[in-house]
């Protein structure tokens, strides 16, 4: 920040710069201006007599002054037409906020209808998660069970156990074995 203010003074590194131009173009705006006066042309500054002469304003001639009845006419009528615009623009928000009311009123009984749909699918997708998960439990037990079953008949009776066979031996005899009992 070239410039820092110190009440009305400015202080800066080229603060005495700018006030020597600032001096420079008042003192070259004042000469030129006591120059005109000199000459006889006016200055730049005193234009403004112009604006009284009506005489050296020749297009506007055909133009007269308005009155204050003018004045109150023309401001009645553009109060007029801002009054018709601000009852259409008002009109038009009062329909346009009553159209919204009853959309909003549609879209909750859509909304609440939607709810009770979900309700329900929610409802019957529990039903039948709980359903399957027993089937599958009463599926699962059957099939232990099956195995179960089937692998108790899968193994063979046992046999009755044979009485050994006896042998005597009698010295010098010869006797052949007896054959075991049919069954």
């Amino acid at each position: 920040m070239p410039f820092k203010q110190t009440g009305n003074d400015y202080d800066s590194v080229g603060g005495e710069a700018i006030s020597v131009a600032v001096r420079d173009l008042i003192g070259t705006l004042k000469a030129d201006a006591f120059d005109r006066i000199e000459e006889g042309r006016p200055s730049r500054v005193s234009t403004a007599h112009k604006l009284d002469n009506k005489t050296e304003r020749p297009n506007h001639t055909g133009m007269t002054d308005i009155n204050r009845q003018q004045v109150a006419d023309m401001l009645a009528a553009s109060e007029a037409k801002v009054d018709a615009r601000l009852a259409n623009f008002d009109t038009s928000v009062k329909t346009g906020f009553a159209d919204l009311k009853t959309g909003f009123a549609e879209m909750k009984t859509e909304m609440q209808k939607m709810r009770g749909d979900f309700e329900k699918q929610s409802h019957d997708s529990t039903k039948w998660i709980i359903g399957s998960v027993f089937g599958m439990i009463s599926l699962g037990v059957a099939i232990i069970g099956v195995m179960i079953n089937l692998n108790k008949a899968e193994k063979p009776a046992a046999a009755p156990a044979q009485p050994a066979a006896v042998v005597i031996t009698v010295p010098g005899a010869t006797v052949a074995p007896a054959q075991p009992a049919a069954k």
